[in-house]
């Protein structure tokens, strides 16, 4: 095989996924059979979430002794202030209680939502710090659970930009409580900046829960993931354990920022890449002989216009090598 023909069956096979002409990308699981068939993944202390095959349910656990964890599904972009999304998660909550860590006998929060699946990980992201330059939380648009500790149970949608800024509102008292089946939706819609959250128990409206409007202010966030996260209460005085059976997750957001590929090998040793760009997105080739390691290919980055965009593949083309698209938000 030449070696264009080699770049073009490589860069097809890694970018196939992509749904061409796509508005919104959809997850919708239930949990019929293992999830991680259908790319679900934990991070953090794994144990903490595990199909029950019988039950068909996640059996989901928030405790804040153990360090930052989430069961998640990648959205393959990455969200910004400018991207509607969508998060719904279908549960019944079986137990919870506070000040199970020594030393810790406040309430600490249970959340679900959108996050950035890198600084979750990170040893200096504390979500119990608050606000706090070294170690605070960032990036995320979430739904907080705060039980009750003498301050009355709290509903919190919050959202956190990339440098630590807050926008979040408080409604209570609003209890979740065990035994009710749940079903949360959070929503963010970028033509009027407002994260909202409808709730319902036992299939009767709960709330109302109020909505965050983002400023102009605020900064910006970037989420590449959505499900349910487990936070760690270090940094924090109070602490939580809890148990939940997680029926039905949807995910909605924009569909990923490359579309309608188009690839043409002009020469023994160059490659034409032709899409459709997104404003705000940068691109560029890189190549790797594993699928493991990659490297950036000689042509720099593109930005994104909004139109169609080509890109030169040249020099240091290996046959047998494979080739993608990366894209970034900067």
């Amino acid at each position: 095989m030449s070696a264009p023909k080699a770049i073009l069956v490589a860069i097809l096979l890694l970018l196939a996924v992509v749904p061409l002409g796509a508005t919104a990308a959809t997850v919708v699981e239930e949990f019929q059979t293992n999830p991680i068939q259908r790319g679900w993944r934990a991070l953090g202390e794994t144990n903490l979430f595990r199909h029950d095959a019988t039950n068909r349910v996640l059996q989901a656990t928030w405790d804040s002794s153990k360090p930052n964890s989430a069961y998640y599904h990648s959205l393959g972009t990455i969200l910004s202030r400018s991207d509607d999304f969508r998060l719904r998660v279908v549960f019944k909550l079986n137990d919870l209680s506070i000040g199970n860590t020594p030393g810790k006998p406040y309430g600490f929060e249970l959340s679900l939502g959108f996050f950035n699946s890198e600084r979750l990980i990170k040893t200096n992201f504390l979500r119990g710090s608050g606000i706090n330059a070294a170690t605070g939380p960032v990036n995320l648009a979430e739904l907080v659970y705060f039980p009750d500790d003498g301050f009355g149970a709290t509903f919190s949608p919050t959202l956190i930009s990339s440098n630590n800024q807050f926008a979040t509102e408080f409604s209570f008292p609003l209890e979740l409580d065990a035994g009710a089946d749940w079903d949360i939706t959070l929503r963010y819609t970028a033509t009027n900046q407002t994260f909202e959250t409808v709730a319902l128990r036992n299939g009767v409206h709960f709330g109302p829960i109020a909505s965050v409007v983002l400023r102009k202010v605020f900064n910006d966030f970037r989420l590449d993931s959505a499900g349910i996260i487990s936070y760690s209460d270090q940094g924090s005085g109070g602490s939580v354990l809890a148990h939940a059976e997680v029926r039905r997750i949807e995910i909605e957001t924009a569909a990923p920022p490359m579309l309608n590929f188009t690839l043409e090998a002009v020469g023994t040793n160059t490659a034409s890449v032709a899409f459709d760009s997104v404003a705000g997105w940068s691109y560029r080739v890189e190549q790797s002989a594993d699928l493991l390691q990659w490297q950036p290919m000689p042509g720099g980055t593109v930005p994104g216009t909004g139109q169609r965009a080509r890109m030169t593949v040249t020099n240091s083309i290996a046959t047998g090598a494979f080739y993608r698209l990366a894209t970034q938000r900067p």
